[in-house]
């Protein structure tokens, strides 16, 4: 007969415990809440036509600035260059400023020969030879370049160069303070104040002069008339004070050109102005002391 499986009581001694069936999953109500997400991000907004502009303006301007560099650098490298005469080069462009000049010096000397006003006419013309001399200047600026790059720093054309750059500096300067100070009784630059001082200064030698002349006769009279004395120690009183202001006015005029070219060490035979202007100054201290001498002459 065959034995039939009688099934083991789970309860009974001995007998092994079925394995424990797995843990039911949580119920979805008993699930803790996931944090709230941040909200994603604004699309990006257009940028404003100010920043755009902003932003092509500086780009055009580093193009722009790229491209002069470039073009100063092969400019200076041309094969050409080495024809260059710069004698001959300098000479034309310092003629070209000296005629420039001559137009302004002729309206300037209007002023103190004969006493004329700077009229608004008179102030646009001296503007537009004021530019001729510019480009003077830069051509003079363009030789010196070439001929340091040649080295040629120690050749009597880069001497005769500098002579020449000064001399046109020394114009524009004149030019440029004048129409700044055009509407000024004294006006400004160089040669209107210089040569009105030195219209003075004459003046003041020949006043000085006629009492030279007429010394012995003015102390006759001084000796009889003490009036006279006094009359003539005073005239002489004012001529010294006069030289002394005249020969400081030139003496500012001297410090004006070191110092609006820059170069305290420049020599009267680089700038002829400064050769006028240091004679006249001499001229005005030999008056003041003879005028010092003279009023002794006349002293109570």
């Amino acid at each position: 007969m065959t034995e039939e499986k009688v099934p083991i009581d789970a309860g009974a001694e001995g007998a092994e415990a079925p394995p424990a069936a797995p843990p039911a999953p949580p119920k979805p109500g008993g699930m803790k809440p996931r944090p709230n997400r941040p909200p994603p991000p604004p699309p990006p907004s257009k940028p404003s036509k100010l920043k755009g502009y902003l932003m092509l303006g500086i780009i055009l301007s580093c193009v722009v600035l790229s491209g002069m560099v470039a073009y100063k650098i092969w400019k200076y490298f041309q094969p050409h260059k080495a024809a260059v005469n710069i004698e001959v080069e300098s000479k034309d462009a310092f003629k070209s400023a000296e005629d420039a000049q001559k137009e302004i010096f002729r309206s300037e000397s209007k002023v103190w020969i004969m006493g004329d006003t700077l009229t608004a006419a008179t102030a646009v013309a001296i503007g537009d030879h004021l530019e001729a001399l510019r480009k003077s200047d830069e051509r003079m600026k363009d030789l010196f370049d070439l001929m340091h790059l040649k080295k040629a720093e120690a050749s009597s054309d880069w001497d005769t160069l500098v002579v020449y750059s000064l001399q046109v500096k020394l114009w524009i300067l004149d030019a440029s303070d004048l129409l700044d100070a055009i509407q000024k009784p004294e006006y400004g630059g160089l040669y209107i104040p210089m040569y009105r001082t030195m219209d003075s200064l004459s003046k003041a030698q020949k006043e000085l002069k006629e009492i030279k002349i007429r010394r012995d006769e003015l102390l006759a009279e001084a000796q009889a008339d003490p009036a006279v004395r006094a009359k003539t120690r005073a005239r002489i009183q004012v001529l010294a004070e006069k030289f002394t202001a005249l020969r400081d006015k030139l003496n500012e005029l001297n410090d004006y050109i070191k110092k609006g070219l820059a170069r305290e060490d420049l020599s009267p035979k680089i700038i002829k102005e400064l050769d006028e202007l240091r004679e006249e100054a001499s001229k005005a201290q030999m008056g003041f002391t003879e005028a010092g001498r003279l009023k002794q002459e006349f002293r109570e």
